[in-house]
């Protein structure tokens, strides 16, 4: 993230180094580290569309790169604290995302700032577009003023392609995924970046808070167990808690399951089931 506001570090000044003016993203994104799944695990959170409405987006966005200014593989739409669609590489998309969510647009039709990434400054713009915020990259040279009719041009076609997708954030529900005896999961895709936490179950704020700090206790030793090359599974118990995490291929599944309705012998195979319901979900 220091790379991508403050430039290469290559350039840094080894006696000083000045965060003036972006305390509160970098105060914001070591705070989210600790709290924010998708920022803990290095991954993105995504909103799933069908196919050929991604294909539509795709086309639209692609157009508005081929024009004079505007960087290829530069655009991206959010809704909310995700991506809608991103044309951006992953390691871009999620400091983008970051970013935005330390400094949102709120109010604001546009905003620029220019940003470092793929060995050059750039102008970064997120634009207002109704409920959804326009994210593109153009060249630190060309003035927005160049590229605002293409930018109005694109608000209009994406408008009347009435297309049919969100215009709020939808929650991610734990039942969508996993049957009761699940308490809590992560999934991370580490080819994509899709991060999936989904919402506990409605339940006392006590009893969820306690959920949560017991998730990301185990959390810790185990995504350190499957860093070791070999390791694709690991599982412990303690106390009314049990905590199995899994890699298969690339894919990552981290879950909290109640002890007292979980033999564990069955979690490998709720594990399975859960994988397969996140895979259908991904393949939509």
């Amino acid at each position: 993230m220091c790379e991508f506001l403050f430039g290469s570090h290559e350039y840094w000044d080894e006696d000083f180094f000045d965060l003036k003016g972006a305390q509160d993203i970098v105060s914001m994104y070591f705070a989210r580290a600790t709290q924010d799944p998708s920022t803990v695990v290095g991954g993105v959170s995504q909103i799933f569309l069908d196919p050929d409405i991604t294909e539509r987006l795709d086309k639209l966005l692609a157009f508005l790169e081929s024009q004079e200014g505007v960087c290829g593989n530069g655009t991206m739409l959010i809704l909310g604290d995700s991506a809608l669609y991103s044309r951006f590489n992953l390691h871009d998309t999620r400091m983008i995302l970051q970013y935005t969510k330390a400094r949102p647009l709120l109010h604001n039709t546009v905003r620029f700032t220019p940003v470092y990434c793929s060995g050059a400054w750039h102008n970064l713009y997120m634009i207002r577009i109704q409920s959804y915020v326009l994210i593109m990259m153009a060249y630190i040279d060309k003035p927005f003023a160049k590229m605002q009719k293409k930018v109005e041009e694109f608000r209009i076609s994406f408008v009347q392609s009435r297309l049919e997708i969100p215009t709020e954030e939808p929650p991610v529900l734990l039942r969508l995924f996993a049957k009761r005896e699940t308490l809590a999961m992560l999934y991370h895709n580490i080819k994509t970046g899709n991060t999936i936490f989904p919402q506990l179950r409605p339940g006392p704020e006590v009893q969820q808070r306690e959920i949560l700090s017991s998730f990301w206790a185990f959390f810790s030793d185990a995504s350190a167990a499957l860093r070791i090359p070999g390791v694709t599974e690991y599982s412990v118990s303690r106390d009314q808690y049990r905590f199995y995490a899994r890699s298969e291929g690339v894919h990552k599944l981290y879950m909290l399951l109640a002890t007292a309705s979980v033999p564990p012998e069955s979690v490998p195979s709720i594990s399975s089931d859960v994988l397969r319901n996140l895979r259908s979900v991904n393949a939509q």
